[in-house]
């Protein structure tokens, strides 16, 4: 079986733990890189080990700042860049819940993000239910997934 892997990105606060959260519970193979290292020397080597013990099905990944340049290819990626105000007040939600993870300069990364959203295949603005944002990722890797393997 083929594997096919579905990255996502975007700035701290963004929701990719949410959704790496929410497609495990809907029944999807799914890894947060970022709960397995802390420093992104380690999680490079985690999602690496993840990669090659993991050759079939398909697999969300939840990639905080994983490279964009060492993704395995023909991966389908996503940025998650919601609203400006709507992201602030996550931002806050999150670093109040989680304060380990306060202080990832986190707005310069969204400004980064928008700077470079051309490069991924799919970005999520919206801010519906996790549930949804999941099954429309779905449904966008599955429309990308076919044309790269159009004999399947």
């Amino acid at each position: 079986m083929l594997v096919e892997r579905i990255f996502l990105f975007g700035p701290p606060g963004s929701g990719k733990s949410t959704l790496v959260q929410e497609a495990d519970a809907l029944g999807h193979s799914a890894f947060d890189i970022e709960k397995f290292a802390r420093t992104k020397k380690k999680r490079a080597v985690v999602a690496l080990q993840h990669f090659q013990q993991n050759s079939n099905g398909r697999i969300l990944y939840g990639s905080a700042d994983y490279s964009y340049q060492r993704l395995p290819r023909g991966s389908f990626t996503v940025l998650l860049h919601p609203d400006f105000f709507v992201y602030f007040f996550r931002l806050l939600k999150r670093d109040i819940l989680h304060p380990h993870k306060f202080g990832q300069h986190a707005f310069d990364v969204y400004h980064r993000h928008a700077m470079d959203q051309d490069k991924y295949h799919y970005v999520v603005r919206s801010s519906s239910s996790p549930n949804q944002t999941v099954q429309d990722i779905y449904r966008a890797a599955d429309h990308f997934f076919i044309k790269q393997h159009p004999n399947l």
